[in-house]
């Protein structure tokens, strides 16, 4: 309170309000002792220091204000009229230093407010000038443009050419779009790979993007060659036969996870091609032109490669990822455990991988002759994830859920994964931009079976393409028979040599070819006696 009552005091002065008031002005109460008799200091002091009613000189001065006993003959700091007096001025005083502040506190605010619009002012008129200066710099650069531009040209009169030149262009013209029209009307080629089933009169083979069939090998069922090389990419690709299966966690499967389940039956109404192992390093940098991988070799598999990168590489190679079904029925070839085979036998995995990536073919294939499908890096699918997806998928041809999501599907295990995760049915979600050491791909293409007419059977080559430079010496040709009428005998002739092999749908013989311009013809005749035309194939050798 001392404090208080000094730092008043010295505001009080400073203020020019002259000084504080040490006491205040209350007059004093003396009490007689003996018979509680009142009277003032005077009074009691004329009475010879004693009581006028009893004569005690024992008294109590008591605070005319607040009742208080005082201990001099004045009220003491601690009175409590004094007290109320110096609150009084505090508040007083606090208030009117309160006001002071308020009151700059409304001019700070006024200045920043003008100062605000001023800026606000200036701003405009600047954009309003540069606005401006644009305006006339466009006015200007079109004014020149239009200064640049030489006037028009005359049309040409109507008579320059006679009638007859024009009806002789417009008949060219006319027999030109008809004659394209009639090449190419009947074709069909849809985006996802799939071939064309006629061009006019004559045959499109079914692997028109294949640039060779690797082997003699035809499936029974379809007549297609099981192994073939795509001719863009040079990816071999092994055909996947059309077929019925169990998709999903088997129950003796201990690893398998919620969304493995249930289990349902899945038919894959068409024959496609899937590569024979994941894409390679040198197969991506052929088209890409670059390499993401983080371990570098040409027959490792690329990584680092996200989803949406792989789609870009699928589409300049006319190529595309397998569906989630279409994956998996691959993967299982026909069996119905959790793997295809051993772990170690088929897949690198972190109990043998050495913590690194290895090359291709490094383990067993399945029964369909596809390598590392269980292990080495992880494989895009083209589906989007979905937890409980297979609770309601479709049975026939399921193209994955349609959830717009960021996941997509990754199938197979990595080289750093135990081997638990190494199984068929195994299932995973990533975000379709994910890059990582572990992810790869390996894409397919849908082939669907050629029908054509059985009274027009054509042979027709697949290599060497027409007008090819080649080396002399021996050299591979292959083709087919369309449609397959059965076994037959293909006659295969280089000038004066002539090649007999047994052939049903698919040719292939290795002829001597001498240097310089040779013709190659091919035919095919049946027992019944059917036989095809001859079909003719010229290249250059040197």
């Amino acid at each position: 309170m001392t404090d208080d009552h000094d730092r008043i005091m010295n505001e009080h002065e400073l203020q020019g309000l002259g000084a504080f008031p040490d006491r205040c002005s209350k007059p004093v109460s003396r009490i007689c002792r003996g018979c509680s008799a009142p009277a003032t200091p005077d009074e009691w002091k004329r009475n010879g220091n004693c009581c006028a009613l009893c004569e005690s000189k024992a008294y109590r001065d008591e605070c005319g204000a607040c009742g208080k006993e005082c201990s001099g003959s004045k009220p003491s700091r601690t009175c409590f009229a004094y007290e109320v007096f110096k609150a009084t001025g505090i508040i007083a005083f606090e208030l009117e230093v309160k006001q002071e502040v308020e009151r700059q506190a409304v001019e700070t605010a006024r200045e920043a407010t003008r100062w605000a619009a001023e800026e606000a002012a200036r701003r405009k008129s600047e954009a309003a000038a540069r606005l401006a200066a644009r305006d006339a710099a466009r006015q200007e650069t079109a004014r020149r443009r239009r200064q640049s531009v030489p006037p028009p040209r005359p049309p040409l009169p109507s008579t320059c050419l006679p009638l007859w030149v024009k009806v002789l262009l417009t008949t060219f013209w006319l027999g030109a779009l008809f004659m394209i029209l009639r090449q190419y009307g009947q074709l069909e080629a849809p985006n996802d790979g799939r071939s064309a089933v006629r061009r006019g009169d004559r045959l499109l083979s079914i692997l028109d993007w294949a640039g060779e069939v690797v082997g003699t090998d035809v499936d029974s069922a379809t007549g297609l060659p099981k192994r073939v090389v795509d001719k863009k990419s040079g990816i071999l690709m092994v055909l996947v036969p059309a077929g019925t299966f169990t998709m999903g966690a088997y129950p003796e499967d201990v690893d398998a996870e919620d969304d493995e389940k249930p289990q349902h039956d899945v038919q894959v109404t068409q024959p496609f091609y899937m590569a024979e192992t994941e894409v390679t390093q040198s197969q991506w940098f052929k088209i890409m032109r670059a390499n993401p991988s983080q371990a570098v070799g040409s027959d490792l598999p690329v990584d680092s490669v996200s989803w949406e990168v792989a789609q870009d590489y699928c589409k300049a190679t006319g190529l595309r990822l397998p569906t989630e079904a279409e994956w998996e029925y691959a993967c299982r070839a026909g069996t119905k455990t959790s793997r295809f085979g051993e772990l170690d036998a088929a897949a690198w995995h972190a109990g043998n991988s050495d913590s690194r990536a290895h090359a291709v073919r490094g383990k067993e294939p399945n029964a369909w002759g596809l390598y590392d499908m269980l292990g080495n890096v992880r494989e895009w699918c083209a589906d989007d994830y979905e937890r409980a997806y297979y609770s309601r998928s479709p049975n026939e041809d399921p193209p994955g859920p349609m959830c717009s999501s960021l996941l997509r599907v990754l199938r197979g295990g990595a080289w750093s994964q135990p081997g638990q995760f190494h199984r068929s049915s195994y299932r995973q979600a990533a975000h379709s931009f994910l890059e990582s050491s572990l992810i790869g791909f390996r894409p397919v293409r849908t082939c669907l079976p050629l029908t054509v007419a059985q009274d027009s059977p054509v042979v027709s080559f697949n290599s060497p393409p027409e007008g090819a430079h080649v080396a002399s010496g021996k050299m591979r040709v292959s083709g087919t028979v369309s449609p397959s009428l059965g076994p037959c005998i293909v006659t295969v002739a280089v000038g004066d040599a002539a090649v007999t092999i047994p052939a049903d749908r698919w040719w292939a013989t290795d002829v001597q070819i001498l240097a310089g311009r040779q013709t190659i013809t091919v035919s095919a005749k049946w027992s019944t006696g059917k036989k095809t035309p001859i079909a003719h194939r010229e290249v250059t050798a040197h």
